[in-house]
C-alpha cells in the first residue's frame, strides 16, 4: 500500500520488551522515522537494529544520543521536528502498539481534516497485568476537547512547535499555547492504541530510565485476540521476547481486592 506522508518520532531508553512491536506496528505505513535511543542498557538497540534491517521502503534515521537528565528530552523532540520533511509527524513511544485497522483509520484523517487542524486526539487502552486487559475509562485523567479519559495526541501536523516542561510531562506548544488546549485546531478520532506503560518494559532487573510509571492493580476490561494488535502474534526474531503471557493468579487476586477497596474509597 502507498505510504502515508508521515514521519514517526520515537525516543526510547530500556524498552526491549515492547519497542520492536511498537515500531513494527507503525513503520510499514509511513514514509520515514527518526528514532533516538538515549542510553539503553538492555537489548533495545539490538531490537531496533534488527527491525531496521528488515523493514523496507521507510527512510529511517536511528541515532544513539547520550543525555544526562530528563530536561534534555524536550531538546531532542525539537530536533526531530526540525529534521522532519513530511507534512505530518507521529509520536510513538516504545510501549505503544497499534493494530493496522486502528492506525489506518487514524492516518486516513490527514486527507480529510480542515487545514487549520494541528493535531488529532485519539484514545488509549492502558494495559493492566498483561496485554489482555486494560484500565476502565474512569481511570483516565487527560482532558481534550471537553472530554476526560484515556486520551492522547499522536498524529500532528508539522509546524514550528516548541516543547515546554520536563519529561514525561513535556508539552508541545504552538505560538505560545499548549496544543492540548487549542480545541479549534484539534479533531477527535475514535481510534486507540495499546499502551503498555504499566507493564514491565525492560528485561533489566533495575531500570534507570526516566519517567517510568508505576504498576497498577485493577481487574480491568478483558480483550480477545482479534481486538489486539496483530503484530503481537506475528512471527518474530529469536531476539524479541513474547509478551502474550497471561497475568499470574497472584495479580488477579490482588487486583480484585484493590478494586473492591477502590469502589468504597474512589479518591484513594
Amino acid at each position: 500500500m502507498k505510504k502515508f506522508p508521515v514521519t514517526v518520532h520515537t525516543i526510547v531508553k530500556n524498552e526491549d520488551q515492547f519497542v520492536w512491536y511498537a515500531l513494527k506496528s507503525v513503520l510499514p505505513f509511513v514514509e520515514s522515522a527518526i528514532i533516538y535511543d538515549t542510553g539503553s542498557e538492555d537489548k533495545t538497540v539490538a531490537c531496533i537494529n534488527d527491525l531496521i534491517k528488515n523493514i523496507k521502503g521507510v527512510n529511517i534515521t536511528f541515532k544513539q544520543r547520550s543525555i544526562a537528565n530528563p530536561q534534555e528530552v524536550s531538546k531532542l523532540r525539537e530536533e526531530q521536528i526540525k529534521q522532519t520533511k513530511t507534512p505530518w509527524l507521529f509520536l510513538l513511544d516504545g510501549d505503544e502498539i497499534w493494530s493496522s485497522k486502528q492506525l489506518i483509520s487514524l492516518l486516513q484523517l490527514i486527507k480529510e481534516v480542515p487545514k487549520e487542524t494541528l493535531a488529532i486526539v485519539n484514545r488509549t487502552r492502558n494495559c493492566v497485568g498483561d496485554i489482555w486487559h486494560y484500565l476502565p475509562e474512569p481511570f483516565g485523567k487527560y482532558t481534550f476537547m471537553g472530554k476526560i479519559g484515556h486520551f492522547n495526541i499522536r498524529l500532528m501536523r508539522r509546524v514550528a512547535y516548541r516543547l515546554e516542561g520536563i519529561y514525561p510531562n513535556e508539552v508541545y506548544t504552538f505560538r505560545g499555547e499548549p496544543v492540548n488546549n487549542l480545541d479549534d485546531n484539534l479533531v477527535f478520532s475514535d481510534t486507540w492504541y495499546l499502551h503498555a506503560t504499566h507493564l514491565s518494559r525492560t528485561s533489566l532487573a533495575t531500570d534507570s530510565a526516566f519517567g517510568r510509571r508505576k504498576k497498577v492493580f485493577s481487574n480491568g476490561i478483558a480483550m480477545s485476540k482479534p481486538e489486539l494488535p496483530e503484530v503481537l502474534f506475528q512471527d518474530k526474531p529469536a531476539l524479541i521476547p513474547s509478551v502474550t503471557a497471561r497475568r499470574p493468579l497472584s495479580y488477579e487476586v490482588e487486583s480484585r481486592v484493590v478494586d473492591i477497596v477502590r469502589a468504597f474509597k474512589p479518591n484513594e
